[in-house]
């Protein structure tokens, strides 16, 4: 798949509803013509790229992809990836239409990154996962292949917990929503997916026996020793039963999604559900990255957090400032000076992110206050909603868009 190629070969209609997901990846591709000539090349990444992609069918004319397309947009030498952002932010507009036309909702993303992005690529997931499972669709088909020395078991603990951590603040803003109904069947479920499909991908990194692969995960899962699991029992029972269905969902291609099946009032009980494993598989993590025996949240996150060294705090808190600084965000010197001795700004979000999510159940004043103690900003709250709404903001700033 070229697409420099979309030149010639794009036709004036749109694909047909019947077409192939490599068909979407070719209109992604051609809405990044005229770009070009900033371009080196483009890679596909993501669960497109593994082939293992979720497209449902919502009735005869019309499909919606869960999760996005992405791509990995290598810019050329000399050319600074901040110039392009709103150039990529316009050709993602531009596949979404083009994709719209033909029935087909999807969220696209191209992310622009610099001319030796590749040869500065640490350890991490997503390194990992690039390497292996990339595609590059335009440009040096051997550009992968050339970039060596990243395996499995050079993936840091750290981000196989951060992944956990991640998905556990996302929790929060789909179960805040939930509860309030502003969000329903589909838009309720696949966070849900995402969810057991990145507790097994956390506890086999953490484990060394990281697998990108949704299907070989639950294989991994299925074959597991009993000394090995988080959980035991009819409880693994349970989260097997679980994960192999949304595994399921995740590999099916052009299915229907049953709204009758999965009501509102299910999928709420689902959330519900998965909050314990979640908190073992937390526990779990915590113990076995710092050797100590944490059986609630408060202690996890201490043991957590004073296994940070200075010298990742310092760089923690460098990053917040520049961040706070351009953003205008306000915090006390002495809430600064507090929280600094504590931990980094990422960890104390995921801290509190946790108290919120864990107490989801009660709702406890104390798990509003332990968050609202560490979250890095200056805050008062009064409720959990408002605390959820605090960290969310918190982790949009100074995790996900950092």
């Amino acid at each position: 798949m070229n697409m420099q190629s979309h030149e010639i070969d794009l036709p004036a209609e749109l694909y047909s509803l019947n077409q192939s997901s490599e068909d979407l990846i070719n209109v992604c591709c051609a809405a990044l013509l005229e770009y070009r000539s900033d371009i080196e090349a483009v890679v596909l990444t993501g669960s497109f790229s593994r082939g293992e992609e979720t497209i449902v069918r919502l009735n005869s004319l019309e499909r919606i992809v869960l999760g996005d397309i992405e791509f990995i947009v290598i810019t050329k030498e000399g050319i600074n990836p901040f110039d392009l952002l709103s150039k990529m932010k316009s050709a993602e507009q531009k596949a979404e239409v083009m994709l719209k036309q033909q029935g087909v909702t999807c969220s696209v993303e191209f992310s622009a990154v610099a001319h030796n992005f590749l040869k500065r690529l640490r350890p991490m997931i997503f390194s990992y996962e690039l390497l292996m499972h990339g595609k590059v669709v335009y440009g040096d088909a051997d550009l992968l292949e050339k970039v060596t020395g990243i395996h499995a078991n050079d993936i840091p603990k750290s981000d196989a917990f951060y992944l956990l951590c991640n998905r556990i603040v996302e929790q929060l803003i789909h179960l805040k929503k939930l509860s309030k109904g502003e969000c329903s069947g589909l838009e309720a479920y696949y966070p849900l997916v995402k969810m057991y499909m990145d507790m097994a991908g956390s506890f086999l990194t953490i484990t060394g026996k990281y697998e990108p692969s949704y299907a070989l995960r639950l294989e991994r899962f299925l074959d597991m020793p009993e000394a090995e699991r988080f959980v035991r029992g009819e409880e693994y029972s349970r989260f097997i039963s679980i994960l192999e269905s949304m595994t399921n969902f995740k590999l099916q291609r052009n299915d229907n999604f049953n709204d009758k099946q999965h009501t509102s009032d299910h999928i709420m009980s689902l959330f519900r559900e998965t909050i314990p494993f979640a908190f073992k598989l937390w526990i779990w993590e915590v113990k076995f990255m710092t050797g100590k025996d944490a059986e609630t949240i408060s202690n996890s996150c201490k043991a957590i957090l004073t296994k940070q060294t200075i010298k990742i705090k310092l760089r923690g808190w460098l990053k917040y400032l520049r961040t706070a600084w351009v953003m205008n965000e306000e915090i006390s010197v002495l809430k600064f000076l507090r929280l600094f001795c504590l931990g980094t700004p990422q960890m104390l979000i995921y801290c509190a992110a946790a108290h919120l999510y864990f107490g989801a159940e009660d709702k406890k004043r104390s798990d509003v206050y332990a968050a609202m103690y560490i979250i890095p900003k200056k805050i008062n709250l009064t409720s959990w909603n408002e605390a959820v709404d605090a960290v969310i903001e918190a982790w949009n700033k100074f995790v996900r868009s950092a």
